[in-house]
């Protein structure tokens, strides 16, 4: 549940089908549904070509561990470049790991150099702890972007690397 596309108009506003009530409600209730949606074509009456919409590999975010952080924190994605390692083989995924000292609702999003947001990777309440994220950076060209997270009066911003 709780997977975001922020492809076609650089805001969350469609999710993967889910059977979960809660995922994304207020978004679809913009869109007018109420309940879950089914389909990913709702926002476009098209079918994507990947497992999520519009195309994108959706990412989750996964708790590690089980104490409660002193701070807030955003740590640098591993690997950084993201990319290429071995010839003929592209590895664009990469873990960002965030700590979260007040539960609150969280927002991990991607931007370019100019400053435009390209994904939403998390959107959701989050309580207390340490996380881990996957990101596919699959959909991103060669260049510099930065991802930021953002809960409650906290901002952290960090810079990574896509080579292709």
């Amino acid at each position: 549940g709780d997977l975001f596309c922020s492809a076609c108009h650089g805001e969350p506003h469609a999710i993967a089908p889910s059977g979960n009530d809660r995922d994304n409600v207020q978004n679809i209730a913009l869109q007018g549904y109420a309940g879950t949606l089914d389909k990913c074509e709702t926002c476009h009456g098209i079918t994507p070509n990947g497992p999520g919409p519009h195309g994108f590999i959706p990412s989750s975010v996964q708790a590690v561990g089980t104490r409660i952080p002193q701070d807030y924190a955003l740590l640098q994605n591993y690997p950084n470049p993201i990319g290429t390692r071995t010839p003929g083989k592209s590895n664009l995924t990469t873990t960002i790991e965030f700590k979260i000292k007040q539960a609150g609702k969280a927002h991990l999003d991607v931007y370019n150099q100019l400053g435009q947001k390209v994904f939403t990777v998390l959107s959701e309440y989050l309580q207390p702890g340490d996380y881990r994220v996957q990101f596919n950076a699959d959909f991103l060209s060669t260049g510099i972007y930065f991802y930021r997270l953002t809960i409650n009066h906290f901002s952290q911003t960090r810079k990574m690397f896509v080579s292709r």
